[in-house]
């Protein structure tokens, strides 16, 4: 738990520190994980999450495609 505050905390002072504003900062970091990132780890798991992260690809493909390969 505390390793996931530290990261979220420090994406939202990084994000403020460029300038967005508090709310955008707190979307992209707290919305994005628990509404998005976390459900995609849940349903295609990690191995998915590296091997998608390290391939160019769109927003579309992120969750659109169930079909994706797996580690």
């Amino acid at each position: 738990m505390g390793a996931l505050a530290g990261i979220m905390e420090a994406q939202y002072d990084t994000l403020r520190k460029h300038g967005h504003s508090p709310s955008e900062a707190f979307n992209e970091t707290v919305e994005e994980l628990t509404e998005s990132l976390i459900r995609l780890v849940s349903e295609n798991g990690m191995d998915w999450m590296y091997l998608t992260a390290r391939q160019p690809h769109s927003a579309a493909h992120l969750t659109g495609n169930r079909n994706s390969r797996k580690l």
